[in-house]
């Protein structure tokens, strides 16, 4: 049996999904004799049909069955392989890389690197948008340096410390009944900027309070779903969850929008710039502050350059919307 090359493994995969030779032909941008020479070759390199043409429209043969889904996995893996390749190549025009959700990428990150390059302008630093699950995955194979996350599983595997503190509050879309009573208790935005959560003077909110309304989660696998989930649990009662969302700014936004309640945190409203739509509370639990670390994949690549910008975020607090102040 001869190897087939991945173009014609693609082929396979479209004509398996249409069923037509003409439309995967179409799908493919090459003329149909053509692509119907090369499934016909692919089929002789591996020395069996996978597709039985006395059907209309095409049906798969009990090989085509079995080795399709195979194939489908090995052209999903290739892509990876494309996508890690690409990855490597935009990194090196830089000199440091780091991954980060979505949340720091976009909003906590930014001024400090444009803060930082105005001091080392010389120095090129890149960020990549990653989930937990992708996180390890660039710092194992090098394509990222540094990672910041507040899963605390993944402090276990790599060079980790702790750049600051971050506390979850609770979103209540400002029109919504159940605040009515507790305008004293809902945090400024001059609160929410400073240690309000250690401050007896500023007082929680049971969470039992609402317990009847709707809340806006963020999908499984997510620390601040989970941590969410067992506040309300410890508050007696199942939150009524209408949308779960992938991006916790997703779901601020939403809830913005009256649609519900949700966990967020006490530095997201900085971004947002907008006020009056959303009412803020504390929520009188030790479940409510989580650190956030900062991963290094392999501290001996780190240039000197990078170490400082290291020190530079650990002057924090790198997730507020305050600057570290440079020394």
């Amino acid at each position: 049996m001869d190897l087939i090359e991945i173009r014609e493994i693609e082929y396979i995969l479209v004509l398996a999904e249409e069923r037509s030779v003409s439309r995967a032909a179409d799908r493919c941008y090459i003329s149909q004799p053509q692509f119907s020479k090369m499934i016909r070759r692919a089929e002789s390199r591996l020395g069996i049909e996978l597709f039985d043409r006395r059907t209309h429209p095409l049906s798969l043969t009990p090989a085509g069955e079995l080795l399709i889904p195979l194939m489908k996995k090995l052209g999903e893996s290739y892509r990876d392989f494309l996508r890690n390749c690409e990855m490597f190549r935009r990194n090196k025009s830089a000199d440091l890389t780091v991954a980060a959700p979505s949340f720091f990428c976009t909003h906590s990150l930014p001024p400090l690197v444009r803060a930082f390059a105005a001091e080392r302008p010389d120095f090129r630093i890149r960020l990549i948008e990653s989930n937990d699950q992708d996180l390890k995955a660039l710092l194992a194979s090098g394509t990222a340096d540094l990672g910041i996350t507040v899963q605390t599983g993944l402090t276990e595997d790599y060079a980790a410390e702790v750049l600051g503190r971050e506390t979850i509050i609770l979103a209540v879309p400002a029109d919504h009944p159940v605040n009515r009573g507790l305008e004293d208790r809902a945090l400024s935005p001059r609160q929410l900027q400073t240690d309000f959560s250690a401050d007896p003077a500023v007082p929680a909110v049971p969470l039992a309070l609402f317990a009847d309304v709707d809340f806006l989660f963020l999908k499984s696998g997510n620390d601040l779903r989970d941590r969410g989930l067992e506040l309300c649990r410890r508050a007696g009662f199942t939150p009524h969850i209408t949308m779960e969302l992938d991006q916790l700014m997703t779901a601020y936004y939403l809830a913005e929008a009256g649609l519900g309640a949700t966990f967020t945190r006490a530095s997201a409203p900085f971004y947002t710039g907008s006020e009056g739509k959303l009412c803020f509370y504390k929520i009188g639990d030790e479940l409510t502050g989580r650190d956030v670390f900062l991963l290094t994949g392999d501290p001996k690549k780190i240039p000197s350059e990078g170490r400082d910008f290291i020190r530079f975020l650990k002057r924090g607090p790198f997730y507020s919307g305050t600057l570290p102040a440079q020394r």
